[in-house]
């Protein structure tokens, strides 16, 4: 990635770096941050959530989480790089996301073009700061009608039934309604959150009910905001089996090694959960050779195991692969297609299923 050679600005400690003194800051309140970037001399650091390489998050988008944030609202120096770098990181992070125009200022008048366009074409929503206010206060109205039209969503469900709540953007926050209506007051058996918008904060509100949850026993979150963190919180009460649920879904969520470690360790003691699903995470080799040594050794209950479209996954996987099923005879079926496997590699694992004829692999596509 190329970097630019910048004059010296805003240096640490200098009169550079202050807040404009017409900017109005209640510096009583406890919900003011100030959020430091740029912190490395070597990487570009436009975005206030990441630097330019995506190597070194801020803890911006973690307080926004914490304080249920849903909207962003942009304004400062630069317009074309600072801030659209951060109202974009902003927008992929799913926050709705406005750029107040007249409170920015820009390098130059083609790039301010390009990136305001590009901004645009991306969603995020250009202001004036005369809108402001009431965008803020329609917003808080909206997330009022979310909550009743969640409710009412929810009371169309019988008790003990299979709940869909797919695409419905839903929020971290909703999560607090949906333990306490869903899975307590109506204990649904199945439970469907696949492609809202919850991060590990919300992860970690529902981890909490189902601790001694005696209904629930499908869960659905694929296609949300889940990462490491979140499967750190789902590992620690899945690891104490006082629950029943034995399928989940954690398909495309940002998933690394690192949440590998915490499932590997629940895998170990749990001995409820039949059915896995890991599809299109960032998952390497170390990832499964950390769940392979956990189901080969200390597992005998998950059956259904979904690896597909994991492009990390290599052929340096397969020997981990081959011990787990050798001696492990609760597994019976295992998709591994869309992975980055030779087709020697892929032929190893089609040999497996000679060794058990209960087991088969697909290496190709769903049934192959």
């Amino acid at each position: 990635m190329e970097q630019v050679l910048w004059p010296k600005h805003c240096v640490q400690e200098t009169a550079e770096v202050e807040l404009h003194k017409d900017l109005m800051v209640n510096s009583s309140k406890n919900n003011i941050f100030h959020i430091k970037k740029g912190n490395d001399s070597d990487i570009d650091s436009y975005s206030a959530f990441w630097d330019n390489f995506k190597r070194q998050e801020t803890e911006l988008h973690s307080i926004l989480k914490q304080w249920n944030v849903t909207h962003v609202y942009v304004a400062g120096l630069a317009t074309d790089y600072c801030v659209a770098a951060t109202a974009l990181d902003a927008m992929d992070l799913n926050y709705t996301t406005y750029l107040i125009q007249d409170a920015c200022r820009g390098v130059a008048n083609e790039s301010i073009n390009n990136k305001t366009n590009e901004m645009r074409q991306r969603g995020i929503q250009i202001i004036q700061s005369r809108q402001v206010k009431t965008l803020v206060n329609c917003a808080s109205i909206h997330h009022h009608n979310q909550n009743v039209q969640l409710q009412q969503l929810i009371e169309q469900y019988q008790d003990h039934s299979h709940v869909d709540l797919s695409e419905h953007q839903l929020t971290d926050e909703d999560m607090k309604i949906i333990s306490k209506e869903i899975l307590i007051r109506k204990q649904c058996k199945q439970l469907v959150l696949r492609s809202n918008r919850i991060t590990s904060v919300g992860v970690s509100i529902l981890a909490q009910t189902l601790h001694n949850n005696n209904s629930l026993n499908y869960l659905d979150l694929s296609s949300n905001q889940v990462s490491d963190d979140g499967v750190h919180f789902l590992s620690i009460i899945l690891s104490m089996n006082n629950n029943i649920l034995k399928k989940l879904d954690l398909g495309k969520n940002g998933i690394t090694d690192n949440g590998m470690k915490h499932l590997a360790q629940m895998i170990k003691t749990n001995k409820i959960l039949t059915q896995l699903d890991l599809c299109s995470n960032e998952i390497t080799d170390e990832g499964i050779r950390l769940l392979a040594d956990a189901i080969e050794n200390s597992n005998s209950t998950i059956e259904l195991l979904w690896l597909t479209s994991n492009t990390l996954i290599t052929d340096k996987s397969i020997e981990s692969i081959i011990g787990m099923v050798k001696k492990n005879q609760s597994l019976k079926r295992l998709w591994m297609f869309k992975c980055n496997l030779s087709e020697i590699g892929k032929k190893k694992l089609k040999e497996l299923e000679q060794l058990n004829k209960n087991f088969r692999v697909y290496v190709n596509n769903w049934k192959d």
